[in-house]
């Protein structure tokens, strides 16, 4: 017996196993299931949540005699939330922070996403949600620059920081890459001003490439999403 944890975007999923509330195997995937391995017989259950567009057909073919539990907008596990628009509330975001108080019980912690979208999300030790915010990740920057003016082409992420950049090209990825390091330091700073002690917990496909740039303490869990959504799923089958 085992779980089948998927967290769905729109190019790519990501999904893990589950073997006694251990993961013992992840991967990744096109959302459109055309490159998902086979499930292995052995998974009874599977938990995912999208965040793009979900080819059901598709989807239900890949896991013929599995129950499938949806984590949507506002469904929540062990972790509570003080938003006041609980149905907006992202089900990835919901995962993450009730991973991360499940990786670090009892005390504050703030989770950093860094994907498409930079989300941060506060847990307190008591297992509450105290709400977060989102802001453009680091290729919608460039994307955003190129699509709404005129001159400025799309450039690719630096390899380093160096705000005093010398040409239009490296001024372009400079402002991304810098603003974006420099706004996730700002946020942790303002967070410790009424929470704290508290730990700082990132993930996302751009967390490998912040942690290299943040002078903060950090603690890194590329499956966090995985693991929440796992974590939900088990509250929900009580």
């Amino acid at each position: 017996m085992a779980e089948l944890a998927l967290d769905i975007g729109n190019t790519t999923l990501k999904w893990g196993v589950f073997e006694k509330g251990i993961l013992s195997d992840s991967g990744k995937a096109s959302s459109d299931f055309s490159s998902f391995p086979a499930v292995p017989e052995f998974v009874t259950h599977c938990v995912y949540c999208a965040s793009g567009i979900v080819h059901r057909n598709l989807f239900e073919e890949k896991l013929k005699g599995v129950e499938i539990f949806e984590v949507r907008p506002g469904t929540f596990g062990p972790v509570t939330s003080e938003y006041t628009t609980p149905d907006t509330l992202g089900p990835d975001r919901i995962a993450g922070f009730t991973a991360a108080n499940v990786i670090f019980p009892s005390e504050n912690v703030l989770v950093i996403d860094a994907g498409t979208c930079i989300t941060y999300d506060v847990v307190d030790k008591n297992g509450i949600h105290l709400g977060g915010s989102i802001s453009p990740g680091l290729n919608m920057r460039l994307r955003a620059m190129n699509k709404f003016t005129k001159n400025l082409p799309l450039v690719s992420v630096p390899k380093v920081i160096n705000p005093r950049a010398v040409s239009t090209l490296e001024a372009i990825g400079q402002g991304a890459l810098a603003g974006a390091v420099f706004e996730i330091e700002g946020m942790i700073a303002e967070l410790k001003k009424t929470v704290y002690p508290i730990k700082v917990l990132l993930t996302g496909g751009d967390a490998g490439l912040f942690a290299n740039f943040l002078k903060t303490e950090i603690f890194a869990e590329p499956n966090l999403v995985l693991l929440g959504l796992y974590e939900i799923l088990k509250y929900h089958a009580k």
